[in-house]
């Protein structure tokens, strides 16, 4: 049993820390896909490592015939210290993540609670979803995966948002966005695909907030890849080319270790809400603990977030985001 357990954890070892590798070259398809999984690798490593030393108790690695155990237990302590880096990144916000408010201290900053939720294209049933909308009383709430049916309900059961926009569509791609403020919003392609992006300037007591939801495809093959990473960045174009408070909402089908993605954030000069809250894995909500936190608010460094949090099922396979800010 006990040599059993040795390789197993050997064994799983060497996968975890070989994928976590390959995870950093997250342009290439399939690599990208091993990239989400930080989290689970660093788990894996933390259980797999002790017990890999434990296996060599007794012995001097330092000898010439244990070099080669010495060099495999090196290589996945190394593998779980870059994980636990990685994860740190997210944990611990940016030096610079007090937001920059405005100068005039004659201002107050305005504070604006903001949801955003997959609903899930085959889902049929929006009943938890509106209810919960209707409870937590957002400023502003965007969904994605919106077709003909879910448009219906949230048009109907959201009746405390004066403002709305909607693209239903019948694949994965609708989008809405639910305001209590007004706002005008125009529907954009940004990439080869054209599945939208819907981007809103919104008026919030007399000053601008631009609110862009999106929901990319997903890399499931090297073209779907490429045009998710193409969206990116033309979405740092559409950031630059608009002064003044930021928000990305949406599925972004990507983790925040996505080379892809931190290059999105360097770009357009925004930051990751989930900086200083830890990773809050969103997906999939069908599993006791979600794998992948891939629905994202990004942010621009003149807005601060005060909290952020996952919330709990809604008949979706992602559970919603939610943040609370202050600009």
């Amino acid at each position: 049993m006990k040599n059993m357990v040795l390789s197993f954890s050997r064994q799983f070892a060497w996968l975890c820390s070989i994928c976590s590798w390959l995870g950093l070259a997250s342009d290439w398809y399939p690599f990208e896909l091993m990239t989400h999984f930080r989290i689970q690798y660093f788990g894996a490593l933390i259980v797999c490592v002790p017990i890999v030393l434990l296996g060599h108790r007794g012995q001097n690695l330092t000898l010439p015939k244990f070099r080669p155990a010495l060099a495999e237990f090196t290589f996945f302590s190394v593998s779980l210290v870059l994980n636990l880096a990685l994860l740190i990144g997210v944990f611990v916000g940016p030096l610079d993540s007090a937001a920059k408010q405005n100068n005039n201290s004659n201002v107050a900053p305005i504070k604006l609670s903001v949801f955003q939720v997959n609903v899930l294209e085959t889902n049929r049933d929006f009943k938890d979803i509106c209810d919960y909308v209707a409870a937590k009383d957002p400023d502003i709430a965007s969904f994605e995966e919106v077709g003909f049916e879910a448009a219906k309900a949230l048009s109907t059961r959201l009746v405390k948002y004066p403002h709305s926009k909607v693209i239903a569509r019948p694949d994965f791609f609708g989008l809405a966005i639910f305001s209590k403020y007004p706002f005008t919003a125009e529907t954009l392609a940004l990439s080869k695909s054209g599945v939208p992006v819907l981007f809103a300037v919104m008026d919030v007591k007399g000053r601008r907030l631009n609110y862009t939801s999106v929901h990319t495809l997903p890399p499931l093959e090297p073209g779907f890849l490429s045009d998710r990473n193409q969206e990116f960045a033309n979405l740092s174009e559409l950031r630059r080319k608009n002064e003044g408070p930021f928000i990305v909402a949406g599925d972004f089908n990507c983790s925040p270790w996505v080379a892809s993605f931190w290059r999105l954030c360097h770009d357009a000069d925004l930051k990751d809400s989930e900086q200083s809250f830890g990773p809050q894995p969103s997906w999939p909500s069908y599993l006791v603990l979600p794998f992948i936190p891939i629905d994202h608010f990004l942010v621009s460094k003149d807005i601060k977030v005060l909290s952020r949090s996952i919330g709990p099922y809604v008949g979706s396979d992602h559970y919603p985001v939610e943040m609370t800010i202050s600009f």
